[in-house]
């Protein structure tokens, strides 16, 4: 295992988790080919997802950024949002406040070495601190790796939505309509992908997985 320590990262090294945030983008877009037509440059998609981590630590008091520490550098980080409920879903119940993991990016030389997995203990334990039950999971829906690790911690997939075009530039075929997932306003692109609800205060389970989701509708299931 790598030898590294779990840090909260104080605002002013944000700038520091660029080469992390780099190295997800790049993954992401090569997750993702069919939404080639919609990519923001990085410098662009950098500077707004920059913006977005400012504002929601300065508006949300209990959100928070985690980073695995190698030394002198960053080989992992998470960053976690704490938000209100009640947007979760209408017939559907959540924690509220609820988090949400809005980032989890590890070094691919860090990859494989329980770094991942480091972060979200610590990211549990912070949630228990703060008495937050539920969090939710974006994952992009090719990013099947990052599928397995979420469902082997509990994690219950729950949430499809669809993309479409339909403006005055045309609509795409059926092989260009882009199935992305997501949960709530999701103002960083970059963060599509499988939704899931995640009970943080059960018992750990695999027992869900693979379950209720024919025909590609991923149905909650309770723990």
């Amino acid at each position: 295992m790598t030898n590294f320590a779990v840090v909260s990262v104080p605002t002013d090294r944000l700038d520091d988790l660029q080469p992390l945030w780099r190295v997800l983008y790049e993954h992401h877009m090569a997750l993702t080919p069919h939404m080639r037509d919609r990519v923001r440059p990085y410098e662009q998609a950098w500077e707004e997802h920059q913006r977005l981590m400012e504002e929601w630590l300065t508006s949300e008091s209990d959100s928070f950024v985690l980073a695995a520490q190698e030394v002198n550098r960053y080989v992992g980080y998470a960053f976690v949002r704490v938000r209100p409920g009640a947007r979760f879903a209408v017939s559907w119940s959540a924690s509220d406040p609820l988090a949400e993991l809005a980032i989890l990016a590890v070094l691919p030389e860090a990859r494989g070495k329980g770094v991942g997995s480091a972060l979200l203990d610590v990211v549990e334990a912070r949630l228990r601190e703060l008495q937050i039950d539920d969090m939710v999971i974006d994952v992009i829906t090719t990013n099947t790796d990052a599928m397995r690790l979420y469902e082997r911690r509990g994690a219950l997939p729950f949430l499809t939505n669809f993309v479409q075009r339909v403006g005055a530039h045309g609509r795409l075929d059926h092989r260009g309509v882009l199935r992305i997932q997501m949960l709530g306003p999701q103002p960083d692109s970059s963060s599509s992908g499988v939704s899931y609800l995640y009970p943080c205060n059960v018992t750990k389970s695999t027992e869900h997985v693979g379950r209720g989701c024919d025909l590609g509708v991923l149905v909650v299931r309770e723990p």
